[in-house]
């Protein structure tokens, strides 16, 4: 099938296996290999599921794994099912939070922010359509199953795209390396976007124009200026979780 992919690794063929089995065309084991718990276990739920099996040999799992380790087993999918903007933003609730990516290019940030985005709940992962990587094989298995947890939208028009954010009641927050206000002074208690820049160079200037509020985060010890664009998603993330279960809190104590 064309725009088939292969996701390899326990983690990632678990995930895959148990949130979207319906992408799962073939399942994958090492030929030969030695009896393996999370690898055996997987491959009955396969053949549980009626997924076709295959064997292959290591140079297959090399090659399909980057050189990487695969532990002897993998998934091939069907293409990356997006999922629409204004279905995930209708779908989710008055604590809504969003991850909007500007630019991001690598795809082992754009998997980790998908990891990060699925371990704090968010309800959606937005990318552009240009000048942005896709869900990758590389970010997919990055993700180590984020991606089949967490709707991704990709989106001709980020700008727009904001803007219908907005006009559904989210407030953009977007990242700075400087000249933003204090990450721990800004409320993100409601329905709330945050924008990432890109590896470098950060946000676009259109997409800097369009956020309500620019945070940058106190630091820059060691001579370093800022930090990784999914390190910086991930803090984020987590202030957005630690602000909403204060205020549940405070909720219980009144």
């Amino acid at each position: 099938m064309k725009d088939s992919i292969h996701v390899t690794g326990c983690n990632a063929v678990s995930a895959v296996l148990e949130e979207r089995p319906e992408r799962v065309i073939e399942f994958v084991v090492l030929a030969d290999a030695r009896p393996h718990p999370g690898r055996d276990a997987l491959r009955l739920k396969a053949e549980s599921l009626g997924i076709p099996l295959s064997e292959e040999d290591s140079d297959f799992f090399r090659r399909v794994a980057g050189g990487r380790n695969a532990q002897g087993v993998a998934a091939l999918l069907k293409p990356f099912p997006y999922t629409d903007l204004h279905a995930i933003a209708d779908s989710a609730g008055e604590q809504s939070v969003l991850v909007v990516l500007d630019g991001v290019t690598d795809p082992h940030n754009l998997g980790a922010i998908v990891r990060s985005a699925a371990f704090f709940g968010a309800d959606g992962v937005v990318i552009p359509k240009d000048r942005s990587v896709a869900m990758t094989p590389v970010a997919e298995r990055i993700s180590s199953g984020g991606a089949q947890i967490v709707p991704i939208a990709r989106v001709a028009n980020l700008s727009r795209a904001l803007q219908d954010l907005q006009d559904a009641g989210y407030w953009v927050v977007g990242t700075v390396a400087e000249d933003g206000e204090a990450l721990e002074d800004v409320d993100l208690s409601g329905r709330t976007v945050v924008v990432l820049g890109a590896e470098g160079s950060g946000m676009r200037r259109l997409t800097r124009k369009r956020c309500d509020r620019l945070v940058c985060l106190p630091g820059g010890h060691g001579g370093l200026e800022s930090l990784n664009v999914s390190v910086f998603g991930g803090v984020m993330l987590y202030e957005v979780h630690r602000q909403r279960e204060a205020r549940k809190k405070q909720g219980g104590k009144g």
